[in-house]
């Protein structure tokens, strides 16, 4: 099972990810036998500057995920926290009760908190999130590439949710697949069904243990001012 790591590890964790070598980047194979894991770190819903929830939720227990890019070219990683705030508005117009995915990750591969997991998430689309763990990768990849940056942490937090939830890799499949979508846009979802994305997630799920590093909220503000500086 993955490792979730509390207040008191983080420092140890952070300290740990500066040092490590990367395991599980796309496309390079099997990682080192003596590799040190590098653990993830899911930043808080300050770090985008997230607004209260307005509730009320559904609680649900995942069963699959999902992959959702926004279908808004996005290049400028120092506005990240203004896209995420821009999707949330919209979804609060919409009569959602929070942001509609789980996991948010920017175009420089930072990992945020969206809506909390144990509660449904929300679509405008015609299926039922409930079970679903929703990822975004934030962009338009219906015209443009995802980064190896974004890539690298997809496919690690696909495998974290594997192991979590106990999803097998075969059932991780992109919103189009419930949906009468493009998402998650036709160079991502290739990806995801060339194998070259699940095969990753696959040899990361059978190789190593994914620890999550929670970051505190109290570093929220810091981390956003760094993405915002560009130097995270």
């Amino acid at each position: 099972m993955p490792v979730d790591l509390t207040r008191r590890q983080v420092v140890a964790g952070l300290a740990l990810a500066a040092t490590a070598p990367v395991i599980g980047v796309p496309l390079i194979g099997a990682p080192a036998a003596n590799a040190v894991v590098r653990p993830l770190e899911l930043l808080p819903r300050n770090a985008w500057g997230a607004a209260k929830r307005h509730g009320p939720f559904r609680r649900h227990q995942i069963e699959t995920i999902t992959i959702h890019h926004s279908a808004v070219p996005f290049v400028d990683n120092t506005l990240a926290a203004d896209r995420f705030q821009q999707h949330q508005n919209h979804h609060f117009s919409q009569g959602f009760p929070d942001i509609s995915y789980h996991l948010l990750i920017d175009r420089n591969g930072n990992l945020y908190r969206g809506r909390p997991i144990r509660f449904v998430g929300s679509t405008a689309t015609e299926y039922d999130p409930t079970g679903h763990l929703l990822i975004l990768v934030e962009g338009d990849f219906d015209s443009q590439q995802p980064s190896h940056a974004q890539l690298n942490t997809l496919i690690r937090t696909t495998a974290w949710g594997c192991q979590k939830f106990g999803v097998a890799v075969a059932e991780v499949d992109g919103h189009r697949d419930n949906a009468d979508t493009t998402c998650p846009g036709a160079s991502l979802y290739r990806k995801l069904r060339n194998g070259s994305l699940t095969e990753q997630v696959q040899l990361v799920v059978d190789s190593e243990t994914v620890p999550l590093v929670t970051v505190p909220k109290s570093q929220g503000r810091q981390i956003r001012a760094q993405i915002a500086a560009g130097t995270r």
